[in-house]
């Protein structure tokens, strides 16, 4: 194959007649060569020939041929795509409970264009809430689906589950997300084998172990997801299902976190700027845990433009959450106490539920390692103060209060509490603690 890209030769050998086979072969390589191609492409496409011609044009000219069918391969998916977007809008315009009739009713929505459009709506919905529902929209318009081969069928159903799953667990009904799991599986081994699909079933499952705090188990599924993305050739994937690992360890094993995101850095396609952000977060976030201030430092600056592209109340809480840690790290505690309060006052003004309490475990264990009694104490007031505020069930209300009366009698019995006891708080908040309607906030964290 050739390195050399397009020249204006190649162009007008393309308009003209039939490419040489290098030159053919490094058009469905190179990307940035097949976009320039695409517009000589359009001017000899052959749609609008007649059939015995087109036939014969084949025969003359097969890597012409072959190129002009890939073109026009990706103008009807793009065609479609764009079709499939007005079509969620029409959908979003009737009122939730005609969403569903609406969806099963309607023949436009019957086919495998409108159902990957609502799971891309699914994916990037906020709420949990709002996730499902398009996900389960989606899930209605597949089973209508006619016109296509019971093997894809499969796939597509199986991708709907997984969309189910992935909405439920951030809803933290764990649950209901496996049961949908277990439906996916079931339709994926129906289906064409999809590399694709099975990683996204392993995903969504691995994702579901880290919260319960099955470590093992979650990087186990999470490393299998990202070799069946990598398998399926979706490097994007196999990096979220990468970086997913790294967020899960970062915990007990900040250097792992490091190395696992080392290995998503190239996996990351270079417009996936958000998954950069969120994968560079928690890189930093790890070298602060080890110590490398001043590495930590660096970065976080880098970040500062990739920051100020997105504004939703996560990113901003926990890019000042992460300033007030640094601030901490080089000994300037009342900065930092600045910002770590402030942010905790915005988690309890959103209602963020475990966001709240991490953050106060945090500010607590930094209170215990600065030797300032006073200030882990008013930790644990604060927390004991907000369990009534909260909109929390009873059962989780119990729980909280008993973890945080717990915290506040070691340190009242003298010496703090230990990083112990700590660390074990810390991981029933965030893997344990049981709420109704889950955090939102919080698992956008891990749903990378």
């Amino acid at each position: 194959m050739r390195d050399a890209h397009l020249t204006a030769e190649d162009l007008k050998t393309l308009e003209a007649g039939e490419p040489t086979m290098a030159l053919a072969d490094h058009l469905f390589a190179c990307t940035s060569c097949w976009r320039q191609a695409c517009e000589v492409l359009a001017r000899v496409d052959l749609g609008k020939l007649s059939q015995s011609l087109r036939e014969s044009l084949i025969t003359r000219e097969p890597r012409r041929s072959a190129l002009l069918e890939r073109y026009r391969l990706e103008q009807d998916r793009l065609e479609g795509d764009l079709a499939a977007q007005e079509g969620v809008a029409k959908v979003r315009s009737r009122k939730r409970k005609q969403r569903k009739e609406y969806v099963a009713r309607t023949k436009r929505y019957h086919t495998r264009h409108s159902v990957l459009g609502m799971l891309a709506e699914a994916r990037a919905a906020n709420a949990p809430y709002e996730g499902e529902e398009w996900a389960d929209l989606a899930l209605v318009g597949c089973y209508q689906i006619i016109e296509l081969p019971e093997a894809e069928k499969a796939d597509l159903l199986g991708e709907c589950y997984s969309e189910i799953a992935g909405a439920r667990r951030r809803s933290a009904r764990w649950q209901l997300a496996r049961e949908a799991v277990k439906q996916g599986r079931e339709h994926h081994a129906k289906g064409t084998g999809s590399r694709l699909v099975e990683g996204h079933l392993l995903m969504v499952e691995g994702c579901i172990e880290g919260d319960l705090g099955f470590l093992e188990k979650a990087e186990s599924l999470l490393t299998s997801a990202a070799e069946s993305f990598l398998l399926a050739g979706t490097p994007k994937w196999a990096a979220k299902a990468t970086i997913q690992i790294a967020y899960v360890v970062l915990d007990v094993s900040p250097e792992r976190t490091v190395d696992f995101l080392g290995r998503a850095e190239s996996l990351i396609p270079q417009a996936e700027r958000r998954l950069a952000m969120f994968a560079e977060s928690i890189r930093v976030d790890a070298l602060i845990t080890l110590g490398f201030t001043r590495e930590a430092m660096r970065r976080f600056a880098f970040l500062t433009e990739l920051y100020d592209q997105f504004g939703d109340p996560f990113i901003q809480l926990r890019r000042r959450f992460t300033a007030g840690r640094l601030l901490e790290a080089v000994g300037r505690f009342e900065e930092a106490d600045i910002l770590f309060n402030d942010v905790i006052a915005a988690d309890l003004d959103q209602r963020s539920n475990k966001s709240f309490f991490l953050d106060l475990v945090y500010l607590l264990d930094s209170y215990i390692r600065r030797g300032d009694i006073l200030g882990a104490m008013g930790a644990c007031e604060k927390a004991l103060d907000a369990i009534t505020v909260l909109d929390i069930d009873d059962v989780a209300q119990k729980q909280m209060r008993d973890v945080w009366a717990g915290l506040r009698e070691r340190i009242q019995a003298g010496g703090g509490a230990n990083l112990k006891i700590i660390l074990k708080a810390r991981r029933f908040i965030k893997t344990q603690w049981r709420t109704v309607g889950g955090d939102a906030l919080l698992i956008k964290e891990s749903a990378v």
